[in-house]
Formats: structure tokens, sequence, C-alpha cells
């Protein structure tokens, strides 16, 4: 899947990503919040945020 894709986004917090996606050129890892279990209010400015 690595190599048939474009781009790999991650959003894993302070979770480092597996080696084989760290070692890859195409990854890039985004410091975003979790939306799960937040108000609606808060995942929209999420959502915001990744768009």
């Amino acid at each position: 899947m690595v190599d048939s894709a474009d781009r790999i986004i991650l959003m894993l917090g302070r979770i480092p990503p597996e080696d084989f996606l760290a070692q890859s050129e195409k990854t890039k890892v985004w410091d975003i919040t979790d939306p799960a279990h937040m108000t609606r209010e808060t995942t929209a400015l999420i959502m915001d945020e990744v768009q």
C-alpha cells in the first residue's frame, strides 16, 4: 500500500509511526488532536485544521 500511495498522512499524536512508514519519503506526520469524545464545535475546529 505504501508503494502505491502518493502521500501518507499520519495523525498519531505522540505515538511514533511504524518503521516502514517512518522510512517512507511519502509520510507526513500531522499533530492533530483526536476528535473522539469531543463536542461538535471542537470537532468542527479540528476538521477546519485538517482542510
